[in-house]
């Protein structure tokens, strides 16, 4: 029997929602981080690629901080 699983089609994210923040890690140390700043996903992304263009001991991308990514 197939059926479909709620909120399983993780392609799906509201690109307007303006509850995301950057988050990072470093490549090769245990050290993490996020920053203050909330944005849409679609800015987020952006930063997030700019960011790791600049700094390459860096990992960023956009991280959502509410609980649920992909609510419509």
């Amino acid at each position: 029997m197939a059926g479909t699983v709620p909120g399983a089609d993780t392609l799906l994210k509201n690109p307007d929602a303006a509850d995301y923040v950057i988050a990072w890690k470093k490549k090769y140390d245990f050290e993490t981080g996020r920053f203050d700043e909330t944005m849409s996903y679609v800015e987020a992304k952006a930063k997030a690629l700019a960011l790791t263009e600049k700094d390459r001991e860096k990992v960023y991308w956009p991280e959502s901080v509410s609980g649920n990514p992909y609510r419509r």
